[in-house]
Formats: structure tokens, sequence, C-alpha cells
């Protein structure tokens, strides 16, 4: 540590006689005035009243602030009428069962063939049974005839036959147009306007007048059953004629297919399951 300096005390000078100083006060808490703190002078209420005012209006525009900012959040938070929920897709229906197949309908019976008609009377046939016998063929058929026209048809004459389709006969012959006439069938008194008549008629053609086609040890025949109506207008007296021509033959299991001929090397037969197409004819003059 430092070594501390000799202090000097100077001496005391002779004077007169010294003057006596006031003796301090023991007590701490008497301080000398001129030392003594200045304490403020009170204030009145009157004084507080302008910044009372100016607080409670700053407090009042910091509440309205507030308040309007957070209005102003509230606003942009929630819009003025909520979004409609999104509606949800609805699901894919499941695809339809299939449906089970339909029965198979019954073979409708079959529609008589009709010739193109001709002045208002058409002519239409069904084959129903072909026999053969050693003497025979025979064809059993219904014929129906309508009358399209507008006025009812008098004195009908029907007449029709059965022949062999064959390539060494004309056409026009095997048709019925051209050769001998064709033998009577039925008479028919009146058919009227729209109306129709079905005849049951039977066509036979002796064996011996049979163009057979042979297939080796068969003998095909390929019947033409051929028919033809004359009738009598009510209203003018005019005439009225049908004619048509039908191939006759065995249907076959597969449709649309052609007739199979009958094979008459077999001895008399009975075939009860025959059917007819219509054989097309050349256009004849309308009858006047």
């Amino acid at each position: 540590m430092p070594v501390n300096a000799p202090v000097l005390v100077p001496s005391p000078v002779a004077s007169e006689a010294p003057t006596a100083l006031p003796e301090a006060s023991a007590s701490p808490e008497t301080e000398s005035p001129a030392l003594a703190t200045p304490e403020p002078a009170p204030r009145s209420d009157a004084d507080w009243l302008p910044w009372a005012g100016g607080i409670a209006a700053v407090l009042a525009l910091g509440g309205l602030v507030l308040g309007l900012s957070r209005r102003r959040v509230r606003g942009e938070a929630a819009p003025d009428s909520p979004p409609a929920p999104a509606a949800k897709p609805e699901p894919a229906p499941a695809p339809a069962p299939a449906p089970p197949p339909a029965p198979t309908p019954p073979p409708a019976a079959k529609a008589p063939e009709a010739a193109p008609v001709a002045q208002g009377l058409s002519l239409a046939l069904l084959a129903d049974r072909f026999t053969a016998t050693l003497a025979n063929a025979t064809l059993a058929a219904r014929i129906v005839l309508t009358n399209h026209g507008r006025d009812a048809l008098v004195d009908l004459a029907l007449s029709g036959d059965m022949t062999s389709a064959h390539a060494s006969r004309p056409m026009d012959e095997q048709l019925g147009l051209a050769g001998p006439e064709l033998p009577p069938l039925a008479q028919i008194a009146r058919i009227e306007a729209g109306a129709s008549v079905t005849v049951p008629v039977e066509m036979r053609l002796p064996l011996a007048a049979v163009l057979a086609i042979r297939a080796g040890e068969a003998q095909l025949f390929v019947p033409i059953a051929r028919a033809a109506c004359w009738a009598t207008r009510e209203d003018t007296g005019g005439a009225e004629h049908a004619h048509g021509a039908f191939l006759i033959g065995q249907p076959s299991d597969t449709p649309g297919a052609r007739l199979a001929p009958f094979r008459l090397d077999q001895g008399p037969r009975v075939f009860d399951q025959v059917d007819q197409r219509v054989l097309p004819l050349p256009e004849a003059p309308a009858l006047s």
C-alpha cells in the first residue's frame, strides 16, 4: 500500500478575540434555511380540468378508432351474405341390370302371298297341303280376293290350276298368261268395297302330266299354282281383273332360303308343311 504523505498543520495566528459561532443543533432534522429544498405550492382543482378533458377526448378518439378498425376487420372477414354451400356431386347411378332376354315369340301364322293389285282387285294364295298319290298331285289352298276399290264388285269368276315349273316351257305359259284358259274354281256373287273373301280350293294335276326334274334317282316336282279372277264394278259396269302365279314347295328352316321341291319317286305321300312364293308378272295394260 502507498505510504501516506505527512500532513503539514499550520500554526495558529494570534488574533483578536474570536467571534463565537452559533452552535449547531445536534438534531439532524433541522437544516439551514439556505440549504432547505423549497416545497411546491399546492394546486387547485381548476388547474386539472383542462388535462382531464384532453385525456378523456384522447381516450374517446382511441376507442372510436379501435371500434372502426374492428368493424372493418369483421366486414372484410364476413361477407354480407354467406356463400351457398357447394352442391355435393350426385353419385353416378348404378348401371341398370341387363334385361333378361325376351322370350322367342312363336312363329307367326303365314300370311297369304298376294299378287300385285290390279284395278282395285287383289288375289292372294295360301298353300295348306300337298298330296302325291299314284294318280294325281293335289294342292289344297285358300285364295283370298280383296276389293280395294270404292265400289262393290259383283259376279266374280275365279279360275285356276297347277302346272309344272320346267326350263323347257315358255315363261308366259308357266305363269298362265298364255295358252288355254284356266279352269273355273268358284263363283262369288259380291264383294263390298274394302272387303275380302276367302275361297278354299283344290288344284289337281295328273302325274302323267307332271314334268319332273331328274336329279340322280330322284324325280323332283316343282309346282306352280296359277289363279285368275274376273269381276264387274257395280257402279259403272266396268271390268276388274286380277291374276297371280305362285311357286309351291317345302319350307326350309333357314329364313329366306329357297323352297324345296317334292319327290315323286318315294310313293304316295302327304306334305303338311308347304309354303309359297309370289312369281313376278309382266305389267299388263290397264282395263277400262
